[in-house]
């Protein structure tokens, strides 16, 4: 994970790939992220693709440092 703070929109929505690249972290150790419940995922009403706010990954990693 990056030791400099991501520049994210709050309420921006973004992708597991994007919010992973954000952070700096591989798809899969985001996924886990996920599984272990540290980020809220939302689901888009037209397609139930998932998405993740700007803020909740901004929290994400400041939890981390």
């Amino acid at each position: 994970m990056t030791a400099k703070q991501p520049d994210i929109e709050l309420t921006h929505r973004y992708s597991r790939l994007e919010a992973a690249e954000l952070l700096e972290m591989s798809v899969r150790n985001f996924d886990r992220l996920k599984q272990m419940g540290q980020i809220t995922t939302h689901y888009r009403k037209a397609n139930n693709r998932p998405f993740f706010l700007g803020s909740e990954v901004l929290r994400v990693w400041r939890e981390s440092y």
